[in-house]
């Protein structure tokens, strides 16, 4: 049995009057690929940014090995929180590089100010990541220079260059066109047999399909239902699951 890497539960997320997470409760294991899929507006990128605290929940609990980090309030201080967000790379929908920094200052600006490393080793480790996303040419360019699929290899190896233990996708294909679509969703499907755990938020049906371990559905801030690739897409059980399958496959 693989180690429970986090932990939710009873997870609820209030913006004024709109209740957008409601009493949500799932694991994430060690090298699972959990992909979540809804309709737009149903807690799905909420639920990512809160489980490393770039949301904080308004009640609930959230554990990371086996350490309580959220109950009902934030229990790290702003170094541990920090810590912890190290060990969770995040890639979100619009990239957010540094766009007056190029791609290798890009990549080693946590490394070397938070995580302390030495420069010469995260410059080395940030031209290994690169060449793993197929940019080893573009380690001194500008962002303002990339394509959108460029931008988006640049931010999965800048997330990965803090050696994180999970990976968190916010439908980091959502802002491209078809071809950096696909080069994209390669990377990901190339960490994802390198044993990666990863939780990813997405639109791709046959992506979600291929490539993950299991696939929660969500709507109206709720976990309708979850079961493996085949047991959601070819056997979902839920009325709400059908009707969203349908629309969108």
């Amino acid at each position: 049995m693989a180690n429970k890497l986090i932990e939710i539960n009873n997870l609820n997320k209030v913006f004024g009057n709109l209740k957008v997470l409601k009493n949500v409760n799932f694991d994430v294991y060690e090298g699972e690929v959990v992909v979540i899929i809804g309709p737009s507006g149903s807690g799905k990128s909420t639920l990512l940014k809160c489980l490393n605290l770039l949301q904080l929940p308004t009640s609930g609990q959230i554990s990371y090995h086996d350490e309580l980090i959220f109950n009902n309030k934030c229990l790290l201080s702003h170094s541990k929180l920090q810590n912890i967000r190290t060990k969770m790379g995040f890639v979100f929908q619009q990239f957010n590089l540094f766009n007056n920094l190029n791609v290798m200052e890009n990549l080693t600006l946590s490394p070397i100010n938070v995580l302390k490393r030495n420069k010469e080793d995260a410059i080395n480790k940030s031209l290994e990541l690169l060449k793993k996303v197929g940019l080893s040419d573009k380690a001194y360019a500008h962002p303002k220079n990339l394509s959108g699929g460029q931008k988006q290899r640049v931010a999965i190896a800048r997330a990965l260059a803090i050696n994180p233990s999970v990976m968190l996708f916010d439908e980091p294909t959502s802002a491209l066109d078809p071809e950096n679509i696909k080069e994209v969703l390669e990377v990901m499907r190339n960490l994802a047999l390198s044993g990666m755990t990863m939780v990813i938020v997405t639109h791709e049906m046959a992506f979600a399909k291929e490539i993950g371990t299991r696939v929660i559905f969500m709507d109206e801030g709720m976990i309708v239902e979850e079961g493996t690739p085949n047991d959601l897409f070819n056997h979902p059980k839920m009325e709400r699951t059908k009707k969203f399958l349908n629309a969108v496959l």
